[in-house]
């Protein structure tokens, strides 16, 4: 668990330049909603590559619904919500139905597609402010259904206490320094511990670390071990980001999501030391916009 390896699940993954990334100078679901799905890990240790890869694979998503029934207007739904690239798959659902996520050109906005060739196709869009599910017919006719929001944040007396969303994730990334997300929990020990690390090794690359807390944490505890380990005020807020969620940013506890450069990392999950975490954040760099 402390091995300083990087997996190769921490390979880089290309995210479109969205308007609020400018390139570097130099938990908890709330609700049995349809898009509770979303949090199956996409990409754990060992796999090649996070498959939400954009990029050159901009349209691959369309591969998905190009035999299904309804495709063409299933397709112009989903071109018109500003679905990009290959999708990442989503637990299985009753039926042996197929999930499928898929990022958008806009931060915080996916693409939840339920599809089989045989069955009636339904998109989901969502965000952190709700949803809506569209659901194909025998005749390829629409029907529209309200979902909730994903991610509601549960107001708090302070500012640093409440939720990190998708509008702070856009704000941070504005900045155009590259950002290292490392989502901690009070309950994992080695995810308190390992702050000190990731800032360590974020530091040596000039990337700035967000700490964000587990949603559905202990508020309580989390202010005494956030002492412990040092971690600063705003590490309290919690993850409330649909662009976070979405890509696994609370698979584990740690967990690390990197954006830099209009790219994003494949979560890395589980504790690293200094080193580890370098190697995992230097070959995330180093791979650059061609590479991934």
């Amino acid at each position: 668990m402390s091995s300083g390896r990087a997996p190769s699940c921490g390979d880089a993954c290309t995210l479109d330049r969205r308007a609020a990334v400018t390139p570097r100078a130099g938990g908890r679901l709330a609700g049995a909603s349809a898009v509770a799905v979303v949090l199956a890990a996409a990409c754990s240790p060992g796999s090649a590559r996070d498959s939400s890869t954009l990029g050159a694979d901009q349209d691959a998503w369309r591969e998905l619904v190009a035999d299904v029934r309804c495709g063409a207007h299933v397709t112009d739904l989903m071109a018109s919500w500003g679905a990009r690239g290959r999708g990442m798959p989503a637990a299985p659902a009753s039926g042996h139905r197929e999930h499928v996520r898929i990022p958008t050109d806009r931060i915080g906005q996916w693409v939840l597609l339920d599809v089989t060739l045989e069955a009636v196709p339904s998109i989901t869009r969502v965000t952190g402010a709700g949803g809506e599910r569209v659901t194909f017919g025998e005749d390829c006719g629409q029907s529209l259904e309200q979902v909730p929001a994903p991610v509601p944040v549960t107001p708090r007396d302070s500012d640093a206490a409440r939720g990190f969303t998708d509008a702070d994730l856009s704000k941070r990334l504005a900045r155009g320094a590259g950002v290292v997300v490392y989502v901690w929990s009070p309950h994992m020990p080695l995810s308190v511990a390992g702050y000190s690390e990731i800032a360590r090794a974020a530091a040596a690359l000039g990337l700035d670390v967000v700490p964000l807390l587990f949603a559905g944490s202990d508020r309580a505890f989390a202010e005494t071990e956030s002492r412990r380990g040092g971690i600063p005020p705003d590490g309290l807020r919690e993850v409330a980001a649909v662009e976070l969620l979405f890509r696994d940013a609370q698979v584990h506890a740690p967990t690390v999501l990197v954006f830099d450069a209009g790219r994003v990392s494949a979560a890395l999950p589980g504790y690293r030391d200094a080193d580890g975490y370098r190697a995992f954040l230097a070959g995330f760099l180093d791979a650059g916009p061609g590479d991934s």
